[in-house]
């Protein structure tokens, strides 16, 4: 029998040297077969940190892994958007969110329990996507340059939307949400959006709405003085009303409508 030694959780069979796979110590042995010391068969092995796990890569050869060192979540290092404003009056639009990550031991992860999104002004609509489906432009997943393209639909609402949301994820599980607010950085998309009227508008007129007034056929408010027919007759408030067409009525405080309506 050849002569060994394990300085580790062992036990004996024959001349196999058998380790625990969490050990952080070594096994020393000659013509041994080592099953998850760090290092390669015949020499003295690496010693793992506490916090490492020994995985065996090959029947000779075992390495430490860091994933169990990695406590904290990948960072943001900056992020942009292209282009900057869209016009969604006659289809989507696609904005490219361009994002450079950290982190430096596990490597940001692919997994598909984030995303990232903007806000409309109102913080009524959303446009989002997964973080799983980010390109990696450049470097690697412990420091790299990512893509990630974000539709925004058709008639969505006018003016400024915000980077709302965005979170991260590394391959040991850590995670971080916001990960823009914490880093300091923002963005934001100016969108354009003109909602084309209602074809029933084509016959309406400043002092009379289209429309019945019922659930099925509801009075059109398709013009600004149209706000000034509400609560006279037939304009009454038990009657069905619809938004015909994007309405201005800055001008109608000097009129006669309903100051609660303005």
């Amino acid at each position: 029998m050849n002569a060994f030694s394990c300085d580790c959780p062992q036990t004996f069979a024959g001349d196999l040297c058998e380790c625990d796979l969490q050990s952080s110590t070594q096994c020393v042995g000659e013509d041994v077969t080592w099953l998850s010391s760090c290092g390669d068969l015949g020499d003295v092995a690496q010693s793992c940190l506490a916090c490492e796990k020994c995985v065996q890569v090959s029947p000779s050869q075992a390495e430490c892994d860091p994933l169990g060192c990695d406590v904290t979540p990948p960072y943001l290092m900056a992020v942009s958007v292209t282009p900057q404003s869209v016009n969604v009056s006659q289809s989507n639009q696609v904005v490219t969110l361009t994002f450079e990550a950290a982190d430096d031991i596990s490597g940001v992860s692919n997994a598909c329990d984030g995303d990232a999104a903007f806000a409309s002004p109102t913080g009524e609509q959303v446009a989002t996507n997964s973080v799983c489906n980010k390109t990696l432009v450049s470097g690697t997943s412990k420091q790299g340059l990512y893509t990630l393209d974000i539709t925004f639909p058709q008639f969505a609402q006018a003016g400024t939307w915000t980077l709302s949301s965005f979170t991260l994820k590394d391959n040991a599980g850590n995670s971080v949400d916001d990960a823009h607010v914490k880093a300091g950085l923002s963005a934001s998309v100016n969108v354009t959006s003109i909602v084309p009227a209602d074809p029933k508008c084509a016959s309406a007129s400043t002092t009379a709405m289209v429309g019945t007034g019922t659930a099925e056929d509801p009075y059109m408010v398709c013009l600004a003085e149209h706000m000034t027919l509400l609560e006279t007759a037939p304009y009454t408030l038990d009657k069905a009303y619809a938004l015909g067409d994007d309405l201005d009525v800055s001008t109608l405080r000097q009129r006669s409508a309903p100051e609660r309506f303005l």
